[in-house]
């Protein structure tokens, strides 16, 4: 008996031939609703009149809907509709929206990108009036695929009472109903429920509940988010700044991620944070009753700001709450309005500051290996700089029109440029970098091995006074030229130079009779050289930082400093156009380059109106970049009779140091993390800043710069300066000081402020002191404390000595570290005082590249 075969290869064609209407179907609905372009085109910038008409456009919708009255009245135009759909584009990542309204009815079309810059997702609608006056939906579109206008309404209706309750459901429907469309406005009178407001925020909350929940974040979270609040309202009391108890509350996360999972401790720990360090409504996100008695006190401040922590926390808040790219979106749109007339300007400081606070949420929960990385660098530290980088020298305050004559616009590459400086500096913090170590110029170093003559340090070199920052009547000082040179002269100066300050407003600075002043107090005091120069406000800082500007002194003097004045002063330039102080030191690089007499620019007092540490490595580093003029600090500060708290007007935050400014007298603080980092840098200057004779002592009566030089010519102290060859002190109290480097033979190899390069072993750092017979008060003197600081490119190092009373000249010796690249040694001594402050002499260092 044959059995028949079963037809099982035509069943198999006939699954086949079903597979491939399936995806025939399939793929030409994707073909109708996916596009290679989009409808509506991508918006990359807004600019400030746009973003001012969207927020006006908004209240004038949102008010009348949150209103407690039933009757209201929305007024919008066309203009302000549009804004708010550019305003959306520009916000939201991947969205393209547009809304037109006319008399023939109201355009939403929107573009959502799928694979940036090939597939899009396009939809449009119109609402257009039926012929009793109503809002219908009409020639909606899903791509190329038509959809039916009812379809559409029913879909937003179901949204509206879904997220937002049947009060908001009423609403919609009498918005449709009443409706008046005019070429250039919407207006729609209509009734709501007088509990929308209350409808709604309940809604929100729920629906936060329910987001929580697709996040898998249910009540035990919300419990643990109040444990964290518990914890750091108990320890803000006992918290001196921001960064203590952010360095705290990680503590606790660590501690509490031994046993739970950090990225859910770090979510709880940044949601606390943000409720009492930003804002208590963001306790709403989480679905937890507002407090508002958790929001910390105004001490709580970042980089000296109340306004910075809240840009920072705010963010935080916001990439919790959503993705990285809108979070930084909303924090330029913020800067964006504020552009506008009557708002703050557009501040890179702030935007910092919300790039600074997303880059934290995003980095810290974004695996358990980050989050354990940021527990491990926060906990217990004090420090702001391991999570926002230095801003202070980043402009803001532009108005509309000063941002687009600077930057242009956000897709101009000068403000990409200063965007990717700020990104740059994020992604150099050490919560996100283990690179500790900068690119460095280093100094240019003397002969290697071989030794000085001698008689180039004693014989045709010779030490002069100098003081090299001094006001006259002509800018905020009260005395003449002449007058200022008569009691310079008579206290002991040999060089002195004018530097008034270059502010826009003091119309006398580099005046003629300024001029003819220097002249006569020139020819009344032979003996005294009188260099004209400027305390020029440097960019971007409108004044808060100054600079000694020294030109070489001849017949073009007068034009070069007036020119750079009217070019490159900041004073008062809330608005900025110079972003850095790059043009300006350009400038004076194609002006002096390839001559022998080149300027020399030093930084005044940089700790006094300082934020933050690091504010003046920071600085210095960059404008070392800039120009080769650069030579270092002013180490000790002018304004010495004020003895107390404020002593050379420090007022701010940093106080000084037995008169010296902390980034130089603080062993380990600038100036020393400059010399670590291989760059010869100057310090040991201490002029008088002389104003009047109230609050400064004259030139050279307390404050002493000592620079050795061929003679007191202008041009040879200005040698004298850009070698490093000069001490400073106060008081008086040391006739003569040598701090050199010697081999093993006692060959001296090189002087305080020179570079030595060199394979040599068996080095030693020499210093050698001859105390005056009286100081500056005629009072016997002393040497109670001399310091040597050894400096490699491992650490810091000191070695004391308490030297014996009655020798004289004192001579103390350190051997240079085996060890390092480079090695640089400086010297600090102190003569103890009955008073507050104590007589100090600081050197250069001498270095040594291996």
């Amino acid at each position: 008996m044959t059995t028949e075969a079963t037809p099982h290869p035509q069943k198999k064609r006939f699954w086949h031939k079903r597979r491939v209407v399936k995806y025939t179907i399939i793929s030409a609905l994707l073909i109708l609703i996916f596009s290679i372009s989009p409808l509506v085109l991508p918006t990359s910038d807004l600019t400030p009149s746009q973003a001012a008409q969207a927020r006006a456009g908004a209240a004038r919708i949102i008010k009348p809907l949150m209103s407690a009255r039933e009757q209201a009245t929305i007024a919008v135009t066309n203009e302000q509709l549009t804004a708010i759909s550019d305003t959306v584009s520009y916000t939201v990542p991947a969205v393209q929206l547009r809304l037109n309204s006319s008399a023939m009815g109201i355009l939403m079309a929107t573009s959502i990108t799928t694979i940036p810059g090939a597939v899009y997702l396009n939809a449009q609608c119109m609402l257009v009036p039926n012929l009793e006056g109503k809002l219908e939906f009409n020639q909606c579109r899903l791509g190329s695929l038509p959809l039916p206008g009812i379809m559409v309404e029913y879909l937003f209706k179901g949204i509206a009472r879904v997220f937002f309750g049947e009060e908001a459901l009423l609403t919609f429907n009498n918005i449709l109903a009443n409706a008046q469309l005019g070429n250039d406005k919407l207006v729609i009178n209509f009734h709501k429920p007088g509990n929308l407001k209350a409808s709604v925020e309940d809604r929100i909350t729920d629906t936060f509940k329910v987001i929580q929940e697709l996040r898998q974040l249910d009540s035990a979270d919300t419990e643990t988010i109040t444990l964290y609040l518990d914890y750091i309202q108990s320890h803000a009391t006992r918290s001196d700044n921001t960064a203590e108890l952010v360095g705290k509350t990680f503590l606790f996360a660590q501690s509490r991620s031994i046993t739970e999972d950090p990225v859910d401790e770090n979510i709880a720990a940044l949601w606390a944070l943000t409720m009492t360090l930003g804002a208590p409504e963001f306790a709403r996100i989480v679905a937890m009753p507002v407090d508002y008695s958790l929001m910390l006190p105004e001490k709580f401040v970042l980089r000296n700001r109340m306004d910075l922590r809240l840009h920072f926390f705010f963010s935080v808040a916001l990439r919790l709450a959503s993705e990285k790219q809108l979070s930084v979106n909303i924090g330029k749109l913020k800067e964006v309005m504020d552009t506008a007339q009557g708002g703050s300007g557009y501040s890179f400081r702030d935007l910092t500051a919300d790039k600074s606070g997303v880059e934290l949420a995003d980095f810290a929960i974004s695996s358990e290996d980050n989050a354990r990385r940021v527990q491990a660098i926060l906990a217990g530290s004090k420090d702001e700089n391991l999570f926002i980088p230095l801003l202070h020298d980043l402009p803001e305050g532009f108005s509309e029109t000063a941002f687009q004559r600077t930057f242009g616009s956000e897709s101009d590459e000068r403000y990409l440029a200063m965007e990717n400086t700020i990104d740059g500096r994020i992604a150099a913090l050490p919560l996100y970098s283990d690179e500790t170590s900068t690119a460095y110029r280093r100094a240019p170093a003397v002969n290697a091995d071989v030794a000085l003559n001698q008689s180039d340090i004693t014989v045709s070199q010779q030490w002069y006074q100098v003081d090299t920052h001094i006001h006259t009547r002509y800018s905020d000082g009260v005395y003449s030229v002449v007058q200022i040179a008569e009691q310079a002269s008579a206290f002991g100066c040999d060089a002195i130079a004018i530097t008034d300050h270059g502010d826009q407003n003091l119309k006398q600075v580099l005046s003629d009779t300024f001029w003819q002043d220097v002249g006569k107090a020139a020819n009344a005091n032979p003996n005294l050289s009188i260099m004209a120069g400027l305390e020029w406000n440097i960019p971007p800082f409108a004044g808060r930082e100054h600079v000694t500007v020294l030109l070489p002194q001849n017949d073009q003097t007068p034009a070069m400093l007036s020119a750079f004045r009217d070019q490159f002063d900041h004073y008062g330039k809330s608005t900025p156009v110079d972003i850095d102080a790059s043009a300006a030191m350009q400038w004076l690089n194609q002006q002096y380059a390839g001559q022998s007499d080149s300027p020399v620019i030093i930084y005044n007092h940089p700790s006094r109106k300082d934020a933050s540490e690091g504010e003046n490595q920071h600085d210095m580093e960059n404008w070392l970049q800039q120009s080769p003029y650069v030579i270092g600090f002013s180490g000790s500060p002018g304004h010495q009779k004020k003895r107390g708290d404020d002593n050379g007007s420090y007022s701010f935050k940093f106080k000084t140091r037995h008169g010296w400014d902390p980034a130089i007298a603080v062993v380990g603080k600038d100036w020393d993390a400059l010399l670590m980092s291989g760059r010869q840098i100057y310090a040991a200057r201490a002029p008088s800043d002389f104003h009047n004779d109230n609050m400064d002592y004259w030139p050279c009566e307390f404050s002493t710069t000592h620079v050795r030089a061929t003679s007191n010519a202008p041009r040879h102290i200005m040698a004298g300066f850009k070698r490093g060859h000069f001490w400073a002190q106060h008081g008086k109290f040391v006739d003569a000081l040598s701090a050199t480097l010697e081999d093993s033979n006692g060959r001296v190899l090189a002087n305080a402020g020179d570079t030595l390069s060199t394979s040599q072993t068996g080095l030693q750092a020499r210093l050698t002191v001859n105390l005056a017979a009286k100081d500056w008060q005629g009072f016997a003197t002393s040497l109670d404390e001399v310091t040597a600081v050894i400096i490699t490119d491992q650490g810091v190092d000191t070695r004391t000595f308490y030297p014996e009373t009655g020798k004289n000249p004192y001579v103390f010796t350190v051997p240079l570290p085996p060890r390092g690249s480079h090695v640089a040694v400086r010297w600090f001594g102190r003569s103890i005082q009955p008073e507050q402050h104590h007589y100090q002499f600081f050197t250069n260092a001498v270095m040594v590249q291996r």
